[in-house]
């Protein structure tokens, strides 16, 4: 072995070892909860669900701590006597009927928030799944449907509860899904393993002290507290920080592009499927609703990409809606909720005072 053969050994093998090094601290801390449940029977999220249901202010939302798919299926199995229950990403995420600004008072008098982030399509089905199947079924399942919500596979993080995706999907299908099928392996977990921003997000949890579930404090939520806070009902509470930021945020004209695909924005079959889901709902004697969530009035600004297929899914939702005879609440342009540019957290979150505007 010459001496350039010698250095270039050395170098993979020093650089194999410290990416060794760097995925096991990641996978053991696993500060996201990916690989394992870390978690013990007094602080694990079926735990930390049973106590938000009990609670009076809400629960803290620590940061790298419950996945929140977790504790969303769980609140799904557990809740009771529920009226309306919410799917959607974290653009629902604001809407309440415990908070001081509730939501969609119309058509729910109580309303349990089970979005969850990025959620998309599969997470539809997943937990309708958990809904369908329970003895007190909810009377209203809302569908808050963002722009790529109606389309396979704009988010992975919904194989978190893959399992209810699939016995939904095979319901609607009548087909069974073979399970090598479900089991294909997502390389994205490995390369995951030795993801700086990750292993950085383990480095922070050692040393720290077991993780505790803590009731909120009574607190305005309009000021918010320096963690998260999940209410009664599954909805979020922003920090204090991100509050007070977005009163000072400047939106840049168009947004920013998230999930956002020119040209490639909703699959028809996804959409067929998603038929086959409201009329199964519908037969099951649970009833439907199609709600759109309005997008910051800098993004409607000129003719960009993002307005362009805000547009072309807003119409294609309402015909979907039409075709299935179920009422599609809200709109993507703010100005036909009555929201004001101050009513937003960014180009596509908006408050809870937004979205206590929007009606039948």
């Amino acid at each position: 072995m010459n001496n350039y053969e010698g250095y270039l050994f050395k170098i993979l093998f020093l650089t194999s070892v410290f990416l060794l090094i760097v995925a096991s601290i990641s996978y053991i801390y696993d500060p996201a909860g990916i690989y394992h449940n870390s978690f013990k029977k007094h602080n694990s999220p079926s735990m930390y669900a049973d106590r938000l249901l009990k609670s009076r202010n809400g629960l803290l939302w620590p940061e790298y701590s419950w996945n929140r798919r977790d504790v969303k299926k769980i609140l799904a199995k557990k809740s009771n006597n529920i009226d309306c229950a919410i799917i959607g990403s974290s653009h629902v995420y604001q809407v309440s009927s415990v908070r001081k600004n509730k939501s969609l008072t119309n058509i729910c008098e109580s309303i349990t928030n089970l979005g969850v982030d990025g959620g998309t399509f599969e997470d539809f089905l997943a937990l309708s799944y958990e809904l369908i199947n329970k003895k007190q079924k909810p009377n209203t399942i809302v569908f808050g449907i963002t722009p790529w919500a109606l389309d396979f596979y704009r988010d992975k993080r919904w194989g978190r509860y893959g399992d209810s995706y699939y016995s939904m999907k095979e319901i609607l299908t009548e087909n069974k899904i073979e399970q090598n099928s479900k089991d294909v392996f997502d390389w994205s977990y490995l390369v995951n393993l030795i993801n700086p921003l990750y292993f950085l997000q383990s480095i922070e949890q050692v040393g720290k002290k077991e993780l505790k579930i803590n009731e909120a404090p009574v607190f305005e939520h309009s000021i918010g507290l320096d963690t998260l806070v999940m209410l009664a009902d599954g909805s979020i509470i922003s920090r204090s920080k991100s509050i007070t930021n977005s009163k000072t945020t400047r939106i840049p004209v168009g947004g920013t592009v998230y999930k956002i695909r020119p040209g490639s924005v909703y699959s028809e079959v996804a959409i067929a499927l998603f038929t086959k889901l409201v009329r199964k709902l519908n037969e099951s004697g649970i009833n439907t609703v199609i709600l759109m969530t309005p997008y910051h009035h800098n993004v409607w600004l000129n003719n960009n990409p993002t307005k362009k297929v805000l547009l072309e899914v807003e119409a294609r939702i309402r015909k979907l809606g039409s075709v299935l005879g179920i009422d599609v609440l809200g709109s993507y342009n703010p100005e036909k909720n009555g929201c004001s540019p101050d009513e937003f957290f960014d180009h596509m979150h908006a408050k809870d005072s937004c979205l206590s505007k929007i009606a039948n």
